[in-house]
């Protein structure tokens, strides 16, 4: 099986698990792991070694344990990176996988300790991810730390949705909320602000990041209030609020959708 390329496993059931044996990571030639459990995707944990598969180009699947995951350049698909306190796991390891595509989730990122840590991810180079997810978890840290790890998460200038999940910052960065920030998203369509976020205070006038969102939602944040000058947001077609109890009115001219939690 040595020169094995391809590699898709479906689960019929999610009592099923599976287990890759150590030798897997010698299949030097494999391109594609796809691992699913009826029609879900699947995290499963890695056998040692598995940054030797220096050709693989997609990971369908969510890979537990995936150490010094920086090497594997030729990587297009990687739907989710977990930044842990180990060596092998910082979040500097995404900056030589300039070649991502698609969606990408980072967890973690609550363990994540200045801005220059966050800037060695170099996101801004990912021209190719349309789709962001940034993940503090529930790690209590200081909310200016927090502030300067989410400034040096610039995302590229072509992402389509981004969505940042607990986040509690003592302000937003500048590339959300200045025109002046180079490397600023220019075609953001969908922001999701989630699981106790801080407030966004009000919609800025010059940013550009808000100028062609299309849809804007708030799930479970213990929020007031909506930000203000929501009017600022000119394409606007869609609001979604769950989850939000404390919120109660919301803008004209736009389909809103309230739900509870």
């Amino acid at each position: 099986m040595k020169h094995l390329r391809y590699l898709a496993f479906h689960f019929p059931s999610f009592a099923t698990e599976l287990i890759l044996p150590s030798t897997f990571s010698k299949l030097y030639h494999m391109q594609t792991i796809d691992v699913r459990r009826g029609s879900r995707y699947t995290m499963i944990p890695c056998p040692e070694h598995m940054a030797n598969l220096v050709h693989l180009r997609h990971v369908v699947s969510p890979l537990l344990y995936f150490p010094n995951v920086g090497r594997l350049r030729s990587l297009r698909t990687l739907p989710r990176f977990e930044v842990e306190g180990e060596h092998g796991y910082e979040l500097k390891q995404l900056k030589h996988l300039n070649k991502l595509r698609g969606t990408l989730q980072i967890s973690g990122l609550g363990i994540v300790r200045s801005k220059e840590e966050a800037l060695e991810a170099q996101l801004a180079h990912m021209k190719r991810v349309t789709q962001l997810v940034l993940d503090f978890g529930n790690n209590t840290c200081n909310p200016d730390v927090a502030a300067e790890v989410l400034e040096g998460l610039c995302p590229p200038k072509d992402l389509v949705e981004l969505v940042i999940e607990g986040y509690k910052g003592s302000r937003y960065p500048s590339w959300m909320l200045s025109r002046q920030h180079p490397d600023a998203p220019k075609r953001l369509q969908k922001l999701k602000l989630c699981f106790n976020c801080s407030r966004l205070a009000s919609i800025p006038v010059d940013s550009e990041l808000f100028t062609h969102l299309r849809k804007l939602h708030f799930v479970e944040c213990d929020w007031d209030r909506l930000p203000e000058n929501m009017e600022r947001l000119v394409s606007l077609q869609y609001l979604a609020i769950g989850g939000c109890n404390n919120i109660y009115g919301a803008p004209c001219n736009t389909q809103v959708l309230i739900y509870g939690n």
